[in-house]
């Protein structure tokens, strides 16, 4: 399925007139819509601006750990653009964050292109309060990176010399199985029709109060809530398993290019050694990378999850559910998902003590045939 073209200033202009309209209770919500589109938009470049104009929007909202939350998370998904870094490092200047601008830069030189570090150069040159540390930086990073090709070689190397092969070191495994479950959320843990822990008690008291209420016929009402988070919760495990899927598929073939060519000995130990460095540093981005992208989607669903919470606490406070009240705090979520719980059991028991008439399908009429005789 081919996504329309997207539209960073119609996103960023719907969840600011939702955050707006609300006065500013929906920002949650509104991050959420952003997130989502961010996700839908996984592997399209044009996200690049999106990413930026959802870091404008909280630095608009004088949300600045979260704007810088941002640009850690769009880094991690495009750590080539030049565009992102530049922002990024100009945000720390703007808030006088100068130290933290300085290792901005030198975290981008090792991934942007060559032809932009001059770029990045003089966005430190430009402010006053930096420009006296870029002598010194550039000077710390020729050493760093002198030091980094100069590996010491030995003077001769005899296909005579007896050269102890190190002891192979098992790498960790990521990823084994698609998970069958979803990840935790600390965002928001629990949602009210989740598995009930067995310790929670309700008092006596409460208890009645619900069976009294249940009179009413409200649990219908219940299961059809309990329905729609099933379906919900299914979805996300869904992308969630999708997102590691396609993660396993690139660290297999990442695993796969290492190892189609063995070490030729023949080669001088400096080729081996730089060939080396290099599939480390690609494994250790690879997982990096990885690490990042479960995060941001652990963050995206705390947030969803902590709106589809408060919808639910609303909507069972409007059927005057005991203990039902809009709340994050952990106890109380916990004897509220206890409600819920016999709430369900209870629609249990009037389903087996109703059961539906099964209904008996009537006989087709006999057919008359007007020819036959009397």
């Amino acid at each position: 399925m081919t996504l329309p073209l997207l539209d960073a200033t119609s996103v960023i202009a719907t969840a600011k007139h939702l955050i707006i309209s609300s006065n500013y209770l929906q920002v949650d919500s509104a991050r959420a819509t952003v997130f989502s589109t961010l996700e839908q938009y996984a592997m399209d470049p044009s996200s690049i601006g999106l990413w930026l104009a959802f870091a404008e929007l909280e630095m608009e909202l004088r949300q600045f750990k979260q704007a810088t939350k941002v640009f850690e998370m769009a880094i991690a998904k495009w750590p080539a653009s030049i565009e992102l870094w530049k922002r990024y490092v100009s945000f720390c200047l703007d808030r006088e964050k100068f130290s933290n601008a300085k290792k901005l830069v030198m975290r981008a030189l090792d991934l942007v292109a060559s032809s932009e570090h001059e770029s990045l150069w003089s966005l430190l040159t430009a402010c006053p309060a930096t420009q006296g540390d870029v002598e010194s930086l550039r000077g710390q990073r020729k050493a760093n990176t002198t030091t980094t090709a100069s590996v010491p070689v030995p003077a001769r190397v005899s296909k005579f010399d007896i050269v102890a092969k190190p002891e192979p070191i098992p790498e960790m495994k990521y990823f084994e199985d698609i998970p069958m479950t979803l990840p935790v959320i600390p965002e928001c843990k629990y949602l009210l029709f989740d598995p009930v822990d067995p310790n929670v008690n309700v008092p006596a008291p409460v208890l009645q109060m619900l069976s009294e209420l249940l009179r009413d016929n409200n649990e219908h009402v219940v299961v059809d809530m309990a329905l729609d988070q099933r379906k919900q919760d299914i979805a996300t495990l869904y992308r969630w398993q999708d997102l590691i899927g396609m993660q396993m598929k690139e660290g297999s073939d990442l695993c796969q290019r290492h190892h189609s060519t063995p070490d030729d000995e023949s080669k001088a130990p400096r080729e081996l050694i730089e060939r080396q460095t290099l599939h480390l540093q690609q494994r250790n981005e690879f997982t990096s990378r990885c690490t990042m992208a479960q995060q941001q989607f652990i963050d995206v669903q705390g947030m969803t999850r902590k709106s589809i919470l408060l919808a639910q606490q609303r909507a069972l406070q409007d059927l005057r559910i005991p203990l039902m009240l809009v709340t994050e705090d952990p106890e109380m979520i916990a004897q509220q998902r206890k409600m819920t719980a016999l709430i369900m059991e209870a629609e249990t028991v009037w389903r087996v003590q109703n059961p539906r008439p099964v209904e008996v399908p009537k006989p087709a009429p006999a057919s008359y045939d007007r020819y036959s005789s009397r």
